[in-house]
């Protein structure tokens, strides 16, 4: 039961530091921009660590349905390899998301601009900065859907497969 907060915690911990470290850096030294190509490692790790965090919180979500429902049997059911094995997921799945949308938007053509006055890297900035047409990209429920369908497909498989089962 103590599994997932733990992953939980550590993928937040990521999540926050992709963010921070740009801003402590900026704190010992005169505040600078930050060069277009020295956003994607900073977008790449907000993207993994965001996209692992809301399938993280879904995992919790059947850890603690699993926990409530049948508790004769949650360690049998949840035992050390499925606990790897659904904390594999998110990580894997935010790392092709990340990759996905890192290449998207560094795929467009930039303007003029060579750097980002903001503190740290986000999709949104970066794509006012391109001469393309983003609208289909700037859309967050267009980019989203698939994000949280899939969520909710995986929420509804394990609770058919435990009903099955029990």
């Amino acid at each position: 039961m103590n599994f997932f907060p733990g992953m939980l915690s550590i993928s937040k911990t990521c999540y926050a530091m992709a963010i921070i470290s740009q801003r402590l850096s900026s704190l010992l030294s005169p505040p600078q921009a930050i060069s277009i190509p020295g956003c994607a490692p900073q977008l790449f790790l907000l993207s993994h660590f965001g996209v692992s965090n809301c399938f993280l919180l879904t995992e919790m979500g059947y850890d603690c349905y699993v926990a409530i429902c049948y508790p004769p049997w949650y360690s049998l059911i949840m035992g050390t390899k499925v606990c790897l094995q659904l904390a594999s997921g998110p990580y894997s799945f935010g790392l092709s998301v990340a990759i996905v949308q890192v290449s998207s938007v560094f795929s467009l053509p930039f303007c003029d601009a060579s750097v980002i006055s903001h503190f740290f890297c986000d999709s949104r900035p970066l794509m006012k900065l391109t001469c393309a047409d983003t609208t289909f990209k700037e859309n967050p429920c267009l980019r989203s859907w698939p994000v949280s369908n899939n969520e909710t497909r995986i929420v509804q498989r394990g609770v058919t497969c435990r009903e099955q089962v029990g």
